[in-house]
């Protein structure tokens, strides 16, 4: 879990400092295991572009303007992924999955990880919030908390 944790912190601050993302957490936990520096990914992750599907907003996938609130749902979607062992939304195209975020909140990812503290199932979940007047927008806004 420990290990979980600070690629965490390491994905919370690439967030932060890089715009746009298209690898996946696999693809950068791979990066890292093999040597490649931060820097270096984050630079791969600026000249790859847009964000993968599975990691997508709701904001993103209705067509609205993504900024820093789609930032933090793609987070808690890693988050999820990372400390839960599987991906919140799965279906066997691209626009299943699409409907499939669009509809519904994610399962706890307690339910595949039963370990994870109940403090932190809550940060990915409201990281992960559909409603634009919850929580994961008003993480957002400046000079909160």
């Amino acid at each position: 879990m420990r290990k979980s944790i600070s690629f965490i912190l390491f994905l919370l601050f690439f967030v932060f400092y890089s715009p746009l993302y298209a690898l996946t957490p696999e693809e950068i936990l791979l990066l890292k295991r093999s040597g490649v520096s931060d820097e270096k990914i984050l630079e791969m992750q600026k000249k790859e572009g847009a964000t993968s599907p599975q990691y997508a907003s709701p904001e993103q996938i209705e067509g609205r303007v993504a900024g820093p609130q789609s930032d933090v749902y793609s987070l808690g979607v890693m988050a999820y992924r990372c400390l839960g062992g599987r991906l919140p939304f799965e279906a066997p195209s691209v626009e299943g999955l699409m409907r499939r975020i669009l509809a519904g909140a994610p399962v706890s990812p307690r339910r595949w990880n039963p370990e994870l503290p109940r403090d932190l199932e809550s940060v990915i979940l409201r990281a992960m919030e559909r409603d634009p007047s919850r929580p994961r927008f008003l993480l957002t806004e400046p000079g909160v908390g």
